[in-house]
Formats: C-alpha cells, sequence, structure tokens
C-alpha cells in the first residue's frame, strides 16, 4: 500500500522511449544501482547487465538455442554449454538462431565481490574466475593478516566460507575442522 515497485519503476522508464533497447539504455542511464534484465517475448528473450557489470548475466547454448543465467553453473544440468558473459550495460537480442548485440558493453565495470565471497554458487565462474578458487586464494591472503594470533583450528562458516577456511589452512598449516 503506497510502496513503489521497482519492476514498474523499470518498465514505465523503459517505456519513455519507442524502442525496447533504447529504452533499457534510458533506464540504464536514470537508475543509480543495478538492474539485469530479462524481457521474455513470443520469439525471443531480450537480456541486459547492469550498467557497472554488477550482477553477471550469461548466455549457455546448445544446437537448438540458447539460454539465459545468473550462474553459469546451471548450463550443464540442461544440455548447454557456456556461450557467452555480458559485459557491463550490455544489451543483447537472443533468439533459437542467434545473439545480437543490441548495446555494446561499457568499458569500465564494478563487478560486486560478493559474488566470489558469499553469494555465488562454488562452480559458478564470474568474469573468467571461478567462484571456489578465488575463495580459497582470499582464505590464503587472509594468512598475510595474522600476525600474533595463536590458532588451534580454522572452520568456515556458513558454506561459502568453507572454501576460505581451507585456503587459509592450507598455506598457515592450522587444521582445517
Amino acid at each position: 500500500k503506497g510502496r513503489v515497485n521497482p519492476a514498474e519503476v523499470i518498465a514505465a522508464l523503459i517505456n519513455h522511449k519507442s524502442d525496447v533497447s533504447e529504452g533499457i539504455k534510458y533506464a540504464q542511464d536514470k537508475i543509480d544501482g543495478s538492474m539485469s534484465i530479462l524481457l521474455l517475448f513470443k520469439n525471443k528473450i531480450i537480456a541486459a547487465r547492469d550498467k557497472y557489470g554488477r550482477t553477471p548475466v550469461s548466455i549457455g547454448k546448445k544446437k537448438d538455442g540458447y539460454c539465459v543465467s545468473f550462474e553459469n553453473s546451471a548450463f550443464i544440468n540442461l544440455g548447454f554449454k557456456f556461450y557467452k558473459e555480458l559485459g557491463a550495460g550490455e544489451i543483447v537480442s537472443i533468439t533459437s538462431d542467434e545473439v545480437t548485440v543490441l548495446k555494446e558493453p561499457n568499458k569500465q565495470k564494478k563487478v560486486c565481490s560478493f559474488l566470489w565471497t558469499y553469494y555465488g554458487y562454488p562452480t559458478s565462474t564470474y568474469e573468467g574466475v571461478g567462484v571456489e578458487a578465488m575463495r580459497y586464494r582470499c582464505g590464503e591472503l587472509m594468512k598475510q593478516y595474522d600476525e600474533g594470533i595463536n590458532l588451534d583450528y580454522v572452520a568456515g562458516i556458513p558454506d561459502s566460507g568453507l572454501a576460505h577456511a581451507i585456503g587459509y589452512s592450507n598455506v598457515s598449516n592450522v587444521p582445517f575442522a
């Protein structure tokens, strides 16, 4: 009651222009924040990654079509192979036959670090970097800042912290438990 629905605001901004891709560009310019979008039409999908590239949009491909997902690790279960990750602000039109770039990606991006450290699925890859590998590396780097700390064990909490803890354990010789 009286609350603003973000999806309705984005739709209203897109509708300020006569063309969908121009409308998305307009919305990307007006919104201060992230908005990755999938618009479903009868014969196509228009996909757009937010202007800063904070949240990923990945495209998978198989012989009879394409799919789009936030997590590229979803492709294998559906029989798709990784095709491409959209760049910051990039807009594409996807049919069963092709992916057409409607707007080239921006040069600068500000990827959300929480993808790798917290909420990304461990088998996913963002910007060519595997989530689990990044978490191991973060754990290894934590060892550089633990001067004077005497630890009996290291543990990861929640599940996304397991790889951090294992990475730390591997370089510190503190047992993982």
